[in-house]
This record gives structure tokens, C-alpha cells and sequence, in this order.
């Protein structure tokens, strides 16, 4: 008789889990309405209207410009892939494409928001950054990273299905034990017990840590949007490796300090958490108009708060002289 062995989890490589490769997106329906959102670039003096006017669909463009609307489906479906075009109206959009659009639109706000108002990743490529803003980041950092059990756990609960549930169970399997991960950085940068107990999130980390809990809790897609707009995936490792080296390269802090949180971003990318948020939207049907705007209203809102949580931290911990965490103090001094 063989020896008993302890039995292999199934690979996330299942038809269900793959079912979020962004190739299933699929392309817009022929009666979908575009219009333009504010990341297009304007055209210049004397050019032709834009294509999408929100008014005619995809084939009355087609027809009107004399075109093969096969082709109109691939052009315009670029530029929404890309959140420089928006739906209008109620075409059934694919979900899987609704979610690159909608992560693309976050991600061309916080471009945008950037440029008006730098935010800590413009200080930390520029190297002009305190050390105790350094550090202050990393302890805000290993808040959220900390949280993932509550609102992992919740999404679980409320997942619909069993291979869902599965991939939410290995999310924080992987996400659980990255906290004690950034305890490491943060005792490299020598905070001891009485600091690591003391630290509270500062209100705007709490916030975006909530907001995560709250979709978990109440609306899985928000949650899958939320995990698309955050999270690392694959063929992230050699922008993540040449980040790390440049970061030490400027000497704020030490290797062992920067090498916990660099790590963590390896990992995420090496477990595609990214593909996550396609296994999510995979399983939805149809989303109406009034549905999508929701979420992208909701994913757009979460981007400007994250934005507005870095500054609440460059606000807190950006002068050289200061406390190390952020802690709520109601003992008496007498």
C-alpha cells in the first residue's frame, strides 16, 4: 500500500481561471454609440469631425463615411480599449472589454491628474524625498496590505460560484502573509514593537482600505474593477526590477529596507493577480448602460482617492523631522 500524500491544489490554470484572458474580450456590437471622453486628443484646425459624436452607432458611421464597418469595429474598439471613447446608450457591451476600457479610463485620470498636481510617484523617480517620507509610505503601504483578509474574505462570501470562490481562496492565500513580508521592511528602517503598534492609517489610507471592503461586501464586478485598477500581471518583473534598482541607486534608504516591498510587487505580478479582475468580469452577463457608467463613475472616484490618499501622505511625512507613524494619542501628558 502507498504511503498517504497530502493532496496537489488544482492549478489556477483551469478553463474557468482562463476564461479572463483579455483575448476573449470580444469586439463592440455594430450599434454600440461612442463619444468621445477628454483623454482623446483634440483635432486640429480644419480636420475632419470626429468619428464618434455620440449620437450615431458604429454602423451608421460605417455607412455614412462609406467604410467597412468591420473596420470601424476595430478602430473605435481601439480607442475604447484605450478610454479615449466612452459608451452611450444600451449596446451590450462584452464585459471582459468593458473592464479594459474602464481600467484604461482610470489610468489615463491619474496620468492626467498627475500632471496637474505631482503625486509620490513623480517624488520618488526624482529621488527628492525625505527619508521619513520614504519610510512613511511603506508603513501606509503595509495598512492596506494588511487588510487584505477583511475584504478578500468578504469577497469570498460573496462570490457566486465555486471556481470563483477558489481564485478569491488563493488571492489570499497569496496576499495574506505579505504584511508580516512589509513588517520586515519596516524593522530594517528601524521601527521597533512600540512604533509597529502605535501606527494608525492616516484617514485617507482608511478610506481607500474601506472602499475595497465595501465593494467586496456589495458588488463583486466594483470589486473586480477595483482589483484591475491595482493590482500587478504578468510581464511586470523587469519594470519592477529596474524600479528597485534605481530606488536604492538614490540612497534614501538601504537594500533591506526597499527589497520586502519590491518583493511583493514581484510576487503579485508572478501570480497575475491582474487576470483576477478578467476572471470576475468573465462571469457577468450583460452590463446595461446605466451599470457601466456606475462602475466606471465608481473606479474613476477610487482613483481620484488613492491619488488624494499620496498626498494626505506627503502632507503628513514629507519634512525631514516628525514622528515615524501616524498614531492617535489620548493619554494625558500630565
Amino acid at each position: 500500500m502507498e504511503r498517504l500524500r497530502p493532496p496537489k491544489r488544482e492549478s489556477r490554470g483551469s478553463a474557468a481561471w482562463l476564461a479572463g484572458d483579455p483575448a476573449a474580450g470580444g469586439a463592440l456590437p455594430t450599434d454600440t454609440v461612442l463619444a468621445p471622453t477628454r483623454f482623446l486628443p483634440a483635432p486640429d484646425a480644419g480636420a475632419a469631425p470626429p468619428l464618434c459624436d455620440g449620437r450615431r452607432s458604429i454602423a451608421e458611421i460605417a455607412r455614412d463615411g462609406g467604410m467597412v464597418v468591420e473596420m470601424v469595429v476595430d478602430l473605435l474598439g481601439g480607442l475604447y480599449r484605450e478610454g479615449l471613447v466612452a459608451d452611450v446608450g444600451e449596446a451590450d457591451v462584452p464585459p471582459l472589454l468593458f473592464l479594459e476600457h474602464a481600467r484604461a479610463l482610470a489610468l489615463q485620470l491619474r496620468r492626467e491628474a498627475q500632471e496637474r498636481r505631482p503625486a509620490l510617484e513623480a517624488l520618488f523617480a526624482s529621488g527628492a524625498y525625505t527619508r521619513r517620507l520614504a519610510v512613511g509610505y511603506l508603513v501606509e503601504v503595509t495598512h492596506f496590505i494588511g487588510s487584505a483578509a477583511s475584504h478578500i474574505g468578504a469577497a469570498i462570501a460573496h462570490a457566486p460560484d465555486e471556481p470563483l470562490r477558489l481564485m478569491l481562496a488563493e488571492y489570499l492565500e497569496e496576499e495574506y502573509w505579505h504584511g508580516a513580508l512589509m513588517e520586515r521592511s519596516l524593522r530594517a528602517a528601524g521601527l521597533d514593537d512600540a512604533d509597529l503598534s502605535r501606527a494608525q492609517p492616516l484617514p485617507a489610507t482608511l478610506a481607500v482600505m474601506n472602499a475595497w471592503r465595501h465593494a467586496a461586501g456589495t458588488d463583486l464586478l466594483l470589486y473586480g474593477g477595483l482589483v484591475a485598477i491595482t493590482e500587478s500581471g504578468g510581464g511586470d518583473a523587469e519594470t519592477v526590477e529596474a524600479t528597485f534598482a534605481r530606488t536604492v541607486g538614490q540612497g534614501v534608504l538601504p537594500e533591506a529596507v526597499w527589497r520586502p516591498y519590491f518583493e511583493h510587487a514581484i510576487g503579485d505580478g508572478d501570480a497575475d493577480h491582474l487576470a483576477l479582475s478578467r476572471a470576475i468580469f468573465a462571469g457577468a452577463g450583460p452590463l446595461p448602460g446605466r451599470r457601466r457608467d456606475a462602475l466606471r463613475r465608481a473606479l474613476l472616484l477610487h482613483t481620484a482617492g488613492v491619488l488624494e490618499m499620496e498626498h494626505a501622505i506627503i502632507g503628513f511625512y514629507a519634512d525631514a523631522e516628525g514622528p515615524g507613524v501616524h498614531g492617535l494619542d489620548w493619554s494625558s501628558s500630565r
